[in-house]
This record gives C-alpha cells, structure tokens and sequence, in this order.
C-alpha cells in the first residue's frame, strides 16, 4: 500500500504499486486504487463468474472474442469482491444501478455509469472502472464521485489523427510544438484526464473532450481550465498523479477537496467469494 497527497486539480507526486490482497478502511479523505490482471486461468474466471448477475452473464456473452469475454468477466467479478470486501457483504448479492447524467434516455447500459443500490452502500460508496488489454484499475472512494481512465498507448497511433475530438484548439497548438517523441505521452496524458474527469460526471460522450480545456499547471502539471467555456468548473475536481504502468497511460480524477489516494494491486487475481 502506499499513499500519495494531491493539491486541487493538479496531479500528486507518482507513487508505486505494492501487492496486497486486503483492502483497509475507507475514510472519507481518501481514494482507493486497486489494480488487477485480468487474464486469469480457467478455474478462476469460472469462479468470478459465478458471482456475476444474469445480465452481466447476458453481457460477457455478446462478446465475439473469447478472450474479451473472459476480460469482462474477470473484470466484473473483481468488481464485486472488491466492493464485497470493503461493505462486508458477499459478492454475488450486488445490485447495481446505471444511472446517466447526459439527461438522454435512450442510453444503453454500457453507456451509464454503474452505481452501487442505496441498499447496498450506494449511498456513501462510489466507484469507477477502467480496463484495457489485461489490466483494470478500481477507483473507490467514499462520498465523492471518482472517474479513472486506462489506455493502452498504441505505438502506431498519429496523435494528429485524434486531435480535432480530444484535444482544444489551442491544446494541440501547444502539444504539435513539442518533439515528435514527446506528442504522443502528452496526448494519452490528456486523452485520459479528459476521459477519467467525463466518467466521474457520469456525463460520457455526451460532452466532448474536446470542450474540456486542460492548461499546465505548476512544475508542468495539468489542470482543468474549463468545460465548455465555464472556468468554474476545474475547481471542483482534482486530478491526481498515478504511478506509471509500462505502455499505458493512466488518470484518476476525483470531486471535492485533494485526497489522499492509496494504490494497490492484487498478486494475481482476486479470490472470488461467494
């Protein structure tokens, strides 16, 4: 477990992964970040899948390709230990929620953002998953919203291609002055700030990244300027730094006042419990 500190709306020194199987208490100043493989064996993603609700069944099931299925799988099972553990309840008994704040009501449930039942600790727990390739990362954090975004940082991609819908005018006009080697990382950096802080708003697509502004903030750090032209809106959130995963880029994004955020990561995969 290690534990890092974050001034408002800027990112928090790095911090290191450590291993452990146990989640502590969750006070109300701090955030929690697990991290968790999600290729497991045969035996363990029947067991997780066991804890999963007819739906999420339903879920895994349109997946065309074994292996995405089995990463969703894997995915929402550590979900529901995860919470399990920190509400003392057993895991297949969850119920969730999607709930949208876009206002549309012809979102899928894929595109709502999962919340915990009132019943079952919706009230004060709050979440938010990210997955990519064989990783996922679990923000937890008592009575604030929270958004993480995980990205795999494909090589092969133009930060110029993505750049009219990610990025600001004026983002770009700063990240294309930077060295060929250098726009890349600072196009994922900002890609996913903008993505973690969209998701703890439960808002998706229905904003565009685009319209979120982010500026440099001391010692290079970025901050939220503005969301669609209202420059008010930066303050209520803070964006915190994550040690790094190789090949990918990581954001964390929580509402309120700094936290502290603690990081952990399963060994190899969670124990499913039923």
């Amino acid at each position: 477990m290690t534990v890092t500190r974050t001034a408002r709306n800027a990112p928090s020194e790095r911090v290191e992964w450590q291993e452990t199987t146990v989640a502590s208490a969750l006070p109300a100043g701090e955030i929690h970040l697990w991290r968790a493989n999600l290729d497991l064996d045969a035996d363990a993603t029947a067991g997780l899948r066991r804890l999963l609700a007819l739906d999420e069944v339903a879920r895994a099931g349109r997946y065309r390709r074994a292996i995405d299925r089995d990463r969703f799988i894997v995915a929402r099972g550590t979900l529901r230990v995860l919470l399990g553990r920190y509400l003392s309840l057993a895991p297949a008994s969850l119920r969730f929620q999607y709930n949208c704040a876009c206002g549309r009501p012809n979102c899928t449930p894929e595109q709502r953002k999962p919340a915990l039942d009132p019943a079952d600790g919706g009230g004060w727990l709050h979440f938010n998953v990210s997955h990519a390739e064989g990783v996922a990362l679990y923000a937890l954090a008592r009575d604030r919203p929270v958004g993480v975004d995980l990205e795999w940082c494909h090589a092969d991609l133009d930060p110029a291609d993505l750049a009219p819908t990610v990025l600001a005018p004026q983002e770009w006009a700063t990240v294309a002055t930077l060295p060929p080697a250098e726009q890349r990382p600072q196009f994922f950096q900002r890609w996913t700030a903008k993505e973690a802080y969209l998701k703890a708003r439960g808002v998706g697509l229905s904003l565009p990244p685009a319209q979120i502004v982010l500026a440099a903030a001391d010692h290079d750090r970025l901050r939220i300027a503005s969301v669609a032209g209202d420059e008010r809106e930066g303050s209520h959130w803070s964006l915190h730094a994550v040690a790094p995963i190789p090949g990918y880029a990581i954001a964390l994004v929580g509402a309120g006042s700094p936290a502290t955020v603690r990081t952990f990561t399963f060994p190899t995969g969670p124990v499913a419990t039923p």
